[in-house]
């Protein structure tokens, strides 16, 4: 370059590079030290490795040396060691992913509305827009995300579900952008977020109407660049991730009440998919029971093999607030505790029988005789009074107070008819217990 080291790297570093040169030069050992070289505006870090020369009598006659990028270095270090840590984190969740092994077969039922949630999810699924999944607690948000990340494209790669209910602000922040070292007290080490670590897959944001306005405003910005910065770093990373987020809440109710920003909710609501509670796919119920059912017989060792008939409408009547998840729980409860052929209503917990249903009428299932040939109208109301009659007596063990408040009627109503039907029941009515299901 014909330029001395005054020139390239300024008087001070020349100096201390003069004397590193003079000492190998009169201890015949080589020598290393850090260089910083300034050039078109910028600081480039080097090692200079400094090296003696020997003449045939070992003398040392000259010096060689050379010097290596290692600001490069460190940032290949760096990269190679966020990369190790995704490695770790991906495997930890594709691990759990093997375990749960979920997907559209898990999904239970044949009602109308649950039909219409999964022709929604097979429209969704191969594309990678934002889900928002609505819903009451326990109607299985959880179980409907996961199947839409199986049924897209990122289905091999990492499915991250993060309850925001359930970690502080702070904490929840950390946990999905990552922090530099030092970012905060305890910080010693640089660590990836989920955001990252769900690199290519799906990113599951369950009890988003929990997350506090500050930290909406920052998800706000992930959703809108597909970037994110570290807390206590300054360098923004792209990511590469599919967002569906989850609530039981009324968010336009947060809305306002000024806590959930309304430009996240829009962004948020593009495809937004409704889970029906149970209470209205209670043809679902029967079935999601014995799915249960074999599934905790199974796991407890018990001998259960079926609903009886009086069961089945006793789980039916129940409103099931508490939705699926009640209900998986209630099944796993009884297998628990109890062990028989057939789950009776014995077995079922006090708040599942009569006792704890409100004054709403319920819906009560049962099979309705056929009918002799030539009977009229009145006779045929007559009929279905009294076999639904006897039915709800038969569940209710003879209490009228039981059975007025299963069949949503006064006592005295449900007295009456008693009286009407059952005195003429010999002379009037043709019951029979068997028949064929009705409506």
């Amino acid at each position: 370059m014909g330029k001395t080291d005054d020139e390239i790297v300024g008087a001070d570093q020349a100096r201390r590079l003069n004397a590193l040169k003079r000492r190998v030069l009169e201890t015949g050992t080589g020598a290393r030290q850090e260089v910083v070289i300034p050039h078109n505006g910028k600081k480039y870090s080097f090692e200079v490795a400094i090296e003696p020369l020997f003449d045939s009598q070992g003398h040392v006659m000259g010096i060689t040396g050379a010097a290596m990028d290692v600001a490069r270095l460190r940032e290949l270090a760096d990269s190679l060691e966020e990369a190790k840590d995704k490695l770790v984190q991906e495997k930890q969740y594709l691990e759990n992913e093997i375990k749960a092994d979920l997907g559209f077969e898990n999904i239970i039922g044949q009602s109308t509305s649950l039909q219409e949630v999964l022709k929604q999810v097979r429209v969704v699924a191969p594309t990678d827009s934002t889900v928002l999944l609505l819903g009451e607690t326990g109607t299985g948000k959880d179980l409907i995300a996961r199947t839409i990340h199986n049924l897209s494209p990122r289905a091999g790669r990492p499915f991250i579900e993060v309850n925001c209910a359930a970690l502080p602000e702070n904490l929840l922040e950390s946990e999905l952008f990552g922090y530099e070292s030092g970012a905060f007290t305890g910080a010693k080490d640089r660590k990836i977020g989920l955001f990252e670590a769900a690199s290519a897959g799906t990113v599951f944001l369950d009890e988003m109407g929990e997350i506090a306005p500050a930290l909406q405003a920052k998800l706000l910005r992930v959703l809108e660049d597909k970037k994110i910065r570290r807390l206590g770093g300054t360098q923004l990373h792209e990511i590469d991730v599919r967002i569906i987020a989850a609530t039981n809440q009324d968010l336009r109710e947060a809305i306002k009440a000024k806590r959930f920003r309304e430009d996240l909710f829009y962004r948020l609501h593009i495809v937004p998919i409704h889970l029906p509670p149970l209470r209205e796919r209670s043809e679902d119920v029967i079935a999601l029971s014995k799915y249960f059912l074999s599934e905790y017989a199974k796991k407890f060792s018990r001998s259960f093999k079926g609903l009886g008939r009086d069961s089945q409408a006793l789980l039916l009547a129940y409103p099931w607030p508490g939705n699926v998840r009640e209900l998986r729980h209630v099944i796993e409860r009884i297998c628990i505790m109890h062990d028989a052929q057939m789950l009776l209503p014995e077995h079922l917990p006090k708040e599942h029988t009569l006792d704890s249903f409100d004054s709403a009428a319920p819906t009560i299932p049962f099979y309705f005789p056929v009918p002799p040939e030539g009977l009229n109208l009145d006779k045929m109301v007559d009929l279905f009074t009294l076999h639904l009659i006897k039915k709800v007596m038969h569940m209710a063990d003879g209490n009228i107070s039981q059975a007025a408040k299963l069949l949503g009627i006064p006592r005295g109503t449900l007295r009456y008819k008693l009286d009407k039907y059952l005195a003429d029941d010999d002379q009037n009515v043709q019951s029979d217990n068997s028949g064929t299901p009705g409506a």
